[in-house]
């Protein structure tokens, strides 16, 4: 299921079909568009951030030559606990085989990498130094930067900024992932497990359940999610996935 950048359309691909090729949409929620407002949009739906955060990432998709968008909010069924599930557990792989990730960072105004990454540079203006993005301490964004090949990022005004392989070095002070892995010379298979999941130590989600869901695809494993679950059993239950598919 992708939008079709064109038409804003979304369109149904079958399994046994080639997925063309598409471009991804790596953000954080707010004022979201979900699938059934999607199909149907009123002018109020229009209106929204979330459906203007759309047409900005199918704009900048045309932009590239890139005909097909994948976003979560409007392309998961997020009432239909099956689509949700099937989704989550494919979703590594996803952001995977995109062409390319925009990563929206919508709490960022100016195009200062202080401001991005909460580094001093020599262009920082005078004042206390900021945080940096969330983008960078949310759960789900963990993989979102890892898995895709090219992670182009954005500000809130859909300015370019950098992408993940100019900036690999800032990008691992602030998230000790190392440029080897952002830039794909090195293999995550070839980093231990442990040191997989310490990149997600200071990382925070919605639901706590999902601070082990995000994981699955990072650790090679399959994880049916389950909500109603406390999250230290979902936790377990990776843990067990993990030694299931690694028994030596």
């Amino acid at each position: 299921r992708l939008i079709d950048t064109h038409t804003l359309n979304l369109v149904e691909f079958s399994q046994d079909v080639t997925i063309p090729p598409y471009a991804i949409l790596s953000h954080r929620w707010t004022e979201e568009v979900v699938y059934t407002e999607y199909l149907q949009p009123l002018p109020e739906t229009k209106s929204k951030l979330g459906y203007l955060k759309i047409e900005a990432a199918c704009r900048q998709a045309r932009h590239d030559g890139i005909r097909y968008l994948w976003v979560d909010t409007c392309c998961i069924k997020q009432g239909d606990p099956a689509d949700v599930a099937e989704n989550i557990m494919s979703m590594y792989a996803y952001y995977q085989n995109a062409e390319v990730c925009y990563a929206y960072l919508v709490d960022v105004k100016s195009r200062y990498r202080h401001d991005v990454f909460g580094i001093l540079d020599d262009h920082t203006p005078s004042g206390p130094l900021g945080q940096g993005s969330e983008w960078f301490h949310r759960g789900w964004t963990l993989q979102e930067l890892i898995a895709p090949r090219t992670v182009v990022f954005f500000n809130k005004d859909w300015q370019y900024l950098t992408d993940k392989h100019n900036m690999r070095d800032d990008i691992y002070q602030v998230t000790s992932i190392p440029p080897t892995i952002l830039v794909g010379t090195q293999s995550i298979q070839d980093v231990d497990f442990l040191t997989r999941m310490s990149w997600s130590v200071s990382r925070n989600t919605t639901k706590k359940q999902d601070l082990a869901y995000c994981l699955q695809g990072l650790l090679g494993v399959v994880l049916e999610p389950d909500y109603n679950e406390p999250h230290t059993a979902s936790f377990n239950r990776l843990g067990k996935a993990l030694l299931d598919a690694n028994p030596d």
